[in-house]
């Protein structure tokens, strides 16, 4: 304890008998301060209470001065702590008890805590007879009407059985964190996944962990009985003595009666690392042995020790092997082999890539597989590749890539995903090998196979193969496939009179001629001596079918030289459409033959369609666009009106203008008979300006009778839309109704947004600034893009019934459907859906985010008086429970 202390705790106990205290022993740790301390005020009695009780707290040792620094009071405890034991330290100073420095500091302590009015803590040691003691020591500032101005209050706590405790918790805690420690290091020893072995003198094995035991064979108990030289080869067990004798032997110096402890440290000759064979109890195995002189510092006697660390390499060796044999494979390789990191960089290629690509691999190396890219195949056919690699870690398949010199050759490529050690691709490998030769081959017997050998066209079964393929491709487009049966008539004559080699010459001619008469799309192919079937494809009609059947008549009325001979050969025609004569190839080329047949019957030379009733189908047409041109003139056409609702209101916010056709006698002609008649025939640019009219001013009519906010929306053709003045025509309509422009929507198709776009941009633009607001009917049904659709003042899309009609049943349909809900969201489009039939299409349109529907759910297309009638009742529209459109 500083000796300041001890002064410190003498004086305060003289201040304390200075101060009036008994000098009974019994009474000697207690003092009235209130009866001799100048200034205190005579009403102190809680003051003094409070004193009284502390001075007598025998666990406490208190002393009270004043500005002066002079003891006001004390108890025995604290003058017993300041070396007076038995005194009074009343009336002193700390001067007057310890040496001048520490009576200094203690006033300075009082000074400083009477003037920042906050108390003082700190801790003091002194000893005890033979033990030291620990007080913590709190100096309190005193008001000024308790003791006068700057006196302080001081306890001394005695918390050394306190701080033992924390001593011992301390050693505790260390002795604890040291065995954690031990415990740890022996862990991590035995969960090594090399052998470890202690070494000790003459090779004896010491300690050793789990891996050697497996690694060994052998259980700890018969480790610990063997020697190094019983598991390591010879020559490292040679190395290790050698080691050995080039370290110092450990100069050892008494300590204690029973130990030694060494003086030096490392062995200054270091370790080292061999490998070898090592033998265990189930054969040997190859590893890496590394060998390290451990500190003499950790020597439990005078040998030499050493830890001896066994790396199995049995399996790296066993790699290398394997890679030392791929390697070989690698460069003796016929097929091109390419390795690339997950990015697609080229790290790796063998010879016969360099011999088949003209790459040498320093210019490979480095580089991405574009550099072969041919240009061949789109982006869809690596998006697909990658998808295949990605999902299945394999993609193989033909591909067209390019050599360093340009040619484009065809390979048979196949890439595989290689993971790592974690799953994750580290490397792709492409094994691949050119099969130019290969193509060749198989494209002449291909040719073979599937042409006429005298002529080169198309023989039956390719015929058949490209007549499947136009009939799928009518059937998702609704168009037609026409089938034509050519057979020459009088071919046999030529034969039998001028010879086969003469017919043959003629059937070159004859097929030169007629390849020249059909467009590329279209099929010309022999399928007999004199027999040849032409399939055209996309026609709309029977009509342009009959007109290729009129050129190929009168390109064989006219005679052909063939060496010395002038030949006339005619031609009879039979023809058969699809869908109407037949849905697949075998029916439309075997009714075509009739037909054919039925032509020769005839008289030859001339053409014939299948069936009577396709004839009669042919008169029907042309009495129907007679009618029509008469319907148009008397105003039979009429508009009639099918609502569409807001789905967010349910309130009816517009109407499309439908066209129908009922005659004099009662019979309603189906729009899906006429309107395309009027496409082919030009009637639609009347009739479409006839609904407009008619639309424009019911319209105006409803907006008089209070339904101000009231849109129509008017269909326009391709027709109409080519048409030259329909941008004044429509102009026209606006003006001799009154309707207010921004009530009027026109609907276009997708075919008139991809023909000639410039020109569809350009007139769209002339009608938005008229304020008219544009949509696209019948919206996925056509190839718009979504940049035409980006450039284009559109409000609005119309999804086509067909992706509603199955909707919620058919995934695909609602994919569609709720595809084109989000696309036309982002680009700031209404939505509406038509032809909604069920609740369940309503619900589902609903929840994905549709605008407004149309469709018999609310209501069918209404007569003019009956729209109006229901727009009386009300314009919010309920769903009706039998789903039969009603309100």
């Amino acid at each position: 304890m500083p000796r300041h202390t001890q002064d410190d705790m003498r004086d305060e106990e003289q201040e304390h008998r200075a101060a009036g205290g008994p000098a009974d022993p019994e009474n000697s740790g207690r003092s009235a301060p209130a009866a001799s301390t100048p200034g205190e005020p005579a009403s102190g009695n809680q003051t003094t209470g409070l004193l009284r009780a502390l001075l007598d707290n025998p666990m406490v040792a208190l002393f009270l001065r004043d500005g002066q620094g002079r003891y006001l009071a004390a108890n025995h405890l604290y003058a017993n702590l300041a070396g007076m034991p038995g005194k009074d330290v009343v009336g002193l100073s700390p001067r007057d008890i310890f040496p001048h420095a520490v009576a200094s500091a203690l006033l300075d302590e009082d000074r400083r805590v009477a003037a920042e009015g906050a108390p003082l803590l700190c801790e003091r040691m002194l000893p005890d007879d033979e033990v030291e003691r620990v007080f913590r020591v709190t100096k309190l500032p005193l008001p000024p009407e308790v003791a006068g101005p700057g006196a302080v209050l001081g306890l001394a706590f005695d918390v050394t059985a306190l701080v033992q405790a924390e001593i011992e918790e301390e050693v505790r805690q260390r002795t604890a964190a040291l065995a954690e420690s031990t415990a740890r290091f022996r862990a991590l020893f035995e969960l090594a996944p090399d052998a470890v072995y202690v070494r000790g003198e003459g090779g004896r094995i010491m300690d050793c962990n789990r891996a050697a035991e497996r690694m060994s064979g052998h259980p700890r108990e018969t480790l610990l009985s063997l020697r190094t030289a019983d598991l390591l080869p010879p020559d490292i067990e040679a190395s290790i003595n050698n080691l050995l004798a080039g370290c110092p032997r450990p100069v050892a110096t008494p300590q204690g009666a029973d130990g030694f402890r060494p003086t030096n440290g490392f062995c200054p000759t270091g370790g080292f690392c061999m490998e070898g064979v090592c033998a265990a109890a189930y054969g040997s195995h190859e590893a890496e042995v590394s060998v390290v002189p451990l500190p003499l510092s950790l020597l439990q006697d005078e040998g030499m020790t050493t830890l001896v660390v066994v790396h199995d390499i049995s399996g790296r060796r066993a790699a290398e092997r394997q890679a030392r044999l791929f390697e070989r494979v690698l460069r003796n390789a016929l097929e091109g082999i390419c390795i690339t990191d997950p990015k697609g960089t080229i790290v790796a290629v063998n010879p016969a890539f360099t011999t088949i690509t003209g790459y040498p691999a320093d210019e490979a190396v480095g580089q991405t597989p574009r550099i072969l890219k041919s240009h061949h195949h789109d982006s869809s056919f690596y998006e697909d590749m990658w998808r295949a690699l990605e999902e299945e870690g394999r993609w193989e398949d033909e591909i067209w890539n390019r050599r360093k010199n340009g040619e484009v050759y065809p390979e048979w490529l196949s890439i595989s995903a290689i993971p790592g050690p974690t799953g994750r691709t580290e490397y792709y490998v492409a094994v691949f090998h050119d099969i130019t030769e290969l193509k060749a081959k198989e494209s002449q017997i291909q040719h073979q196979a599937h042409h006429d050998a005298l002529t080169g066209l198309p023989n039956r079964v390719l015929l058949r193969d490209r007549l499947s393929m136009a009939i799928n491709g009518a059937r998702r487009e609704d168009r037609k496939v026409a089938v034509l049966s050519v057979d020459l008539d009088n071919f046999k004559q030529i034969n039998d009179s001028l010879g086969h080699m003469v017919g043959d010459i003629y059937l070159q001619q004859a097929a030169e001629q007629m390849r020249q008469m059909v467009r590329p799309q279209d099929t010309l192919a022999r399928v007999g001596g004199d027999e040849f079937v032409v399939v055209l494809q996309d026609v709309d009609n029977e009509r342009d079918a009959a007109q290729v059947a009129e050129r190929l008549l009168a390109r064989f009325t006219d005679p052909v030289r063939v060496q010395e001979h002038e030949l006339f050969v005619g031609a009879s025609v039979g023809i058969a459409l699809f869908p109407d004569d037949g849905d697949d190839p075998d029916t439309l080329v075997r009714n075509a033959d009739i037909a054919m047949s039925r032509a020769k019957e005839q008289g030859k030379r001339r053409y014939h369609l299948f069936t009577p009733a396709m004839n009669e189908r042919a008169v029907r047409r042309l009495s129907l666009e007679g009618d029509l041109h008469r319907a148009l003139a008397a105003r039979d056409i009429i508009a009639h009106y099918q609502p569409r609702v807001d789905l967010n209101t349910g309130l009816i916010t517009g109407m499309e203008a439908l066209a129908r056709w009922t005659r004099a006698d009662g019979r309603r002609e189906h729009p899906a008979e006429f309107i395309p008649l009027a496409e082919s025939t030009g009637l639609i640019v009347p009739l479409g300006e006839h609904m407009l009219r008619l639309a424009c001013a019911r319209t105006r009519a409803l907006c008089d009778a209070g339904h101000a906010d009231l849109h129509v929306a008017v269909n326009l053709s391709l027709h109409q839309f080519r048409h030259r003045n329909l941008v004044g025509m429509v102009a026209d309509v606006l003006a001799e109704t009154g309707l207010p422009p921004h009530l009027l929507e026109l609907e276009i198709t997708e075919s008139t947004i991809v023909t000639d776009a410039d020109h569809t941009i350009r007139k769209l633009n002339q009608l938005a600034e008229m304020g008219i607001a544009l949509s696209v009917d019948d919206f996925g049904t056509g190839y718009s893009s979504l940049y035409q659709l980006k450039n284009l003042p559109l409000t609005s899309l119309k999804i086509d019934r067909s992706f509603i009609r199955d909707i919620p049943d058919d995934p695909n349909d609602a994919a569609i459907a709720a595809t084109i809900i989000t696309m036309a969201d982002r680009l700031g489009l209404r939505v509406v859906a038509e032809g909604v039939e069920t609740p369940e299409q309503l619900n589902f349109l609903l929840l994905e985010g549709c605008h407004e529907v149309q469709g018999f759910l609310f209501s069918r297309p209404l007569p003019p008086d009956e729209f109006t009638a229901l727009l009386s009742r009300g314009r919010r529209l309920t769903v009706p429970r039998d789903g039969n459109g009603g309100t």
